[in-house]
């Protein structure tokens, strides 16, 4: 359920996953005042009404802050206004913790990987090269992507600070799909405490691990919006090209000398 910006961590991991298997921010089910009020986020999975779908034994509520991590908070005096260094305690003491193969903040959901009733079915997405993609195959995947960018995401909002000091009330917005994965990589790659600190995300040995399992979130919730299982986001390589084999006006675009970008994600904000 929750994904760590790596270098964040108390611990001193590179990279940090906390239970279960969506690379996600605040599940929507949880972003209500009686949730902050109880730091709880245990939803109750549809398929039973039990809360993390305990009674069909797909997982259980449980506290996720260690010992060590408390120990830490006293000993700072409460904590620190950058939430990303208690992730996701500022937030939740409770959560759900998945068994087995199944995900998602309720662990209605099957972890990346599985899928089936019972999350038994091993699931293997390969991502083609665009290069090798017909033209009616890289439309799709242009509309598929277009869709995240203009459908407002059921599943996730994004965390909006009321304050810049720690205790501040928490708030929270609404965004669509991309928008909300492109709040989650700006909050991993933004760096700690002064600008001049280390990027985790992209200069750490956590990158490779880190955007893997950022793909892994994006491809599944634009899969839930789509309605698209096969959909895959598509490698390419420019090696050996003179010039930018996809910055054309079918796909991501050409620059113009008033900066702004032709094809069909020139207008995205």
């Amino acid at each position: 359920m929750w994904t760590v910006c790596p270098g964040t961590e108390r611990v001193g991991a590179l990279l940090l996953l906390l239970l279960g298997a969506t690379g996600a921010q605040i599940p929507i089910q949880c972003a209500t005042v009686g949730h902050m009020q109880s730091s709880e986020c245990c939803p109750a999975y549809p398929g039973d009404g039990s809360p993390c779908g305990s009674a069909s034994g797909r997982g259980s509520c449980r506290e996720v802050e260690t010992p060590r991590e408390r120990g830490e908070r006293e000993r700072q005096g409460g904590g620190t206004a950058d939430f990303r260094l208690w992730w996701p305690t500022y937030f939740y003491m409770r959560a759900c913790a998945c068994q087995g193969n199944y995900g998602g903040a309720d662990c209605g959901e099957c972890a990346y990987g599985w899928r089936g009733e019972h999350c038994q079915e091993r699931y293997t997405v390969v991502r083609r090269d665009l290069a090798n993609m017909s033209r009616d195959e890289r439309q799709k995947f242009v509309d598929a992507m277009l869709k995240a960018k203009t459908t407002l995401s059921q599943r996730y909002v994004i965390y909006a600070s009321e304050g810049a000091t720690a205790g501040s009330r928490k708030g929270f917005r609404r965004a669509t799909v991309f928008d909300v994965a492109t709040w989650m990589h700006y909050v991993c790659s933004k760096t700690l405490v002064t600008g001049t600190g280390p990027n985790f995300a992209h200069q750490s040995t956590a990158f490779m691990a880190w955007h893997k399992l950022y793909l892994l979130y994006l491809e599944k919730e634009i899969r839930n919006v789509t309605g698209d299982e096969g959909f895959f986001i598509p490698v390419w390589s420019w090696a050996g090209s003179a010039n930018c084999t996809v910055c054309t006006d079918e796909l991501f675009g050409r620059s113009q000398t008033n900066g702004r970008l032709t094809g069909p994600f020139g207008d995205w904000r």
